[in-house]
């Protein structure tokens, strides 16, 4: 493959195992800007006007509601970083859906640099890991351009989704694709050409676990909830550096509800980051009723813990117009490099966690779900990866937990 250029360099963060991560947020954590609510008609496309938040208030909890099919995200993911390549080529990213329906639409986000896409197709995936049956086409005009950072929803087509199958997205595209900041795509390729409606010319490719371009798939179906998860790496899924999003929280959870809990998680995310990115990355999301936030673990060691509450609450109270608000409490600290006195950011991170228990909407409790009993600093044993990620077992503790309290 020629010319792949990382314009962020975000595998310096893979390699690092997400530097971030430890607390410190980047150089804007310590920034805020100003106390306006982010306004939906303002910044998003007028294209995605019909992708506002289902009312949460006539579905039953993850009942189906009688009302017509609409398309409500199945698969979400907020891509921050940029890769570059030179010419055309095939991308096959391979996914997960979280809902079922008869109809399928795609959204691309190009990176630093203008993106030109050309073929878009969609495919089941079996057991077996090979695409079953034609590849079916979503309608895009022959050759389209998509700004730097911007979208481009594909329009819609007929495909039997079903909830938790694995699909194969394929397109060909060049120049700069919005990147994933970690590897937990595996069996996703890239390959020279134009062969997006030839998915086994990928067996020939390279393997590309970074999600590229990939931003959503929605599915048209019986409304129904739909939540998104908001966080830092510990959301995104992040474990050791060589992951799988399938072992992520949010998609444990989603399994368990049999329903979309899908993914907006960033490494090296802090609630200031999220702020700015709510209309960019959350808020565009399909038919969302429910908003998971657990973000804070970053702010420690930046902020004192009164700062990091004041923040949360005007994150809660910006995503509360547009659907049902749950607060996470921050999972345990061992340890703390480059982001002061341990002793100072565990005493901050409880006293975040009280008052999260105090004031947060619908709350989940992770913390509870992974701590110690002994101590609710240190990861109960085998839930912890590094002394600040969970492991594999503590993603599904907690994607159980969250699943527990979603349920009717």
């Amino acid at each position: 493959m020629r010319v792949w250029v990382a314009g962020f360099s975000f595998l310096g963060l893979v390699a690092c195992g997400a530097p971030f991560a430890d607390g410190a947020a980047g150089p804007s954590a310590a920034a805020d800007s100003s106390d306006a609510g982010v306004s939906r008609a303002e910044h998003l496309d007028a294209g995605l006007a019909d992708a506002g938040p289902v009312d949460a208030g006539r579905l039953d909890a993850g009942a189906v509601d009688a009302g017509p099919p609409e398309f409500q995200a199945a698969f979400h993911s907020a891509l921050r970083w940029s890769e570059e390549v030179s010419e055309l080529d095939t991308f096959g990213m391979r996914i997960f859906l979280g809902r079922g329906g008869d109809r399928v639409r795609v959204t691309l986000r190009a990176g630093d640099e203008p993106m030109q896409l050309k073929r878009v197709f969609i495919g089941h995936v079996d057991a077996r890991g090979a695409v079953a049956g034609p590849m079916v086409q979503l309608p895009t005009s022959a050759q389209s351009t998509i700004p730097a950072h911007g979208y481009l929803s594909t329009g819609e087509a007929t495909f039997a989704a079903q909830p938790g199958e694995e699909v194969l997205v394929t397109f060909e595209a060049r120049g700069a694709l919005a990147a994933s900041a970690i590897v937990e795509y595996p069996g996703s390729k890239v390959v020279w050409g134009e062969l997006a409606d030839q998915p086994a010319a990928l067996d020939g490719g390279g393997d590309h676990p970074v999600l590229l371009a990939l931003t959503e798939v929605d599915v048209r179906g019986p409304p129904a909830r739909a939540a998104i998860a908001l966080g830092d790496s510990i959301t995104e899924g992040y474990v050791s550096g060589d992951d799988d999003a399938r072992d992520a929280w949010s998609t444990v959870a989603q399994r368990a509800l049999g329903w979309p809990v899908v993914n907006a998680g960033v490494s090296g995310e802090g609630i200031w980051e999220e702020q700015q990115a709510l209309a960019d990355e959350v808020l565009r999301a399909a038919g969302i009723t429910d908003c998971l936030v657990m973000l804070g673990t970053n702010d420690l060691g930046q902020l004192d813990a009164p700062e990091i509450e004041r923040r949360l609450g005007k994150l809660w109270a910006t995503l509360a117009p547009f659907c049902a608000v749950h607060a996470l409490t921050l999972p345990p600290k061992e340890r703390c490099d480059d982001c002061g006195e341990l002793a100072q950011v565990q005493a901050d991170r409880k006293a975040v966690n009280a008052w999260i228990r105090a004031n947060g909407p619908g709350l989940i409790d992770a913390e509870a779900a992974l701590r110690d009993g002994a101590n609710p600093d240190a990861y109960a044993p085998g839930l912890g990866e590094d002394g600040i990620h969970p492991s594999r077992a503590g993603q599904r503790v907690l994607g159980q937990a969250v699943a527990a309290a979603l349920a009717p």
